[in-house]
């Protein structure tokens, strides 16, 4: 019996070796995805070359903030926006800033000074939500819930249905 399975097993292989060999197989198996990738720097507009978070949003527009501001890149060009990211050239960098998309494809940024603010496409501009300071990261749950991290008062929870706050920890926490 084992004597079958071994003569089974060479015969097997022997089949699939020249089916290779004459690209039977090869038509099978999908075919290789080929990405094209490209260096954006300051020669191509970008504000600084040291970029500290990186986001897409939903229209495709790639977001870099940078040591030295805020940068939206449409494939062609670059818009500056003043925004303010940690210079990571610093000894003590650990308030670095971030872009986040939640999960209905609205952009937030958190700026080097703990500032949490919303990007409006319509005006093209930020706001700022006030009772908001020492923010250090933000969270979308899958119920659109947000987590709020901050540096200095632990982390908040806002409930998307009501829009109470929530402290979740404390700083001693």
């Amino acid at each position: 019996m084992k004597t079958i399975h071994f003569i089974i097993f060479v015969l097997t292989t022997i089949t699939l070796s020249a089916q290779i060999d004459k690209g039977y197989i090869s038509r099978i198996a999908p075919p290789e995805k080929q990405i094209a990738f490209h260096n954006l720097t300051v020669e191509q507009g970008l504000s600084q070359n040291s970029v500290v978070s990186i986001a897409q949003d939903s229209i495709g527009y790639l977001w870099f903030a940078t040591q030295d501001g805020l940068n939206k890149y449409d494939g062609k060009s670059f818009k500056y926006y003043n925004k303010q990211f940690e210079d990571v050239t610093k000894l003590t960098y650990s308030k670095l800033g971030k872009i986040y998309i939640d999960k209905t494809n609205t952009m937030w940024i958190v700026t080097n000074s703990g500032l949490l603010e919303k990007y409006n496409p319509k005006t093209d501009n930020f706001l700022h939500l006030k009772n908001t300071s020492d923010v250090s990261n933000l969270y979308q749950d899958t119920n659109f819930n947000y987590y709020v991290g901050t540096y200095n008062h632990g982390l908040f929870l806002i409930n998307s249905k009501t829009k109470d706050t929530t402290q979740l920890l404390k700083k001693e926490d």
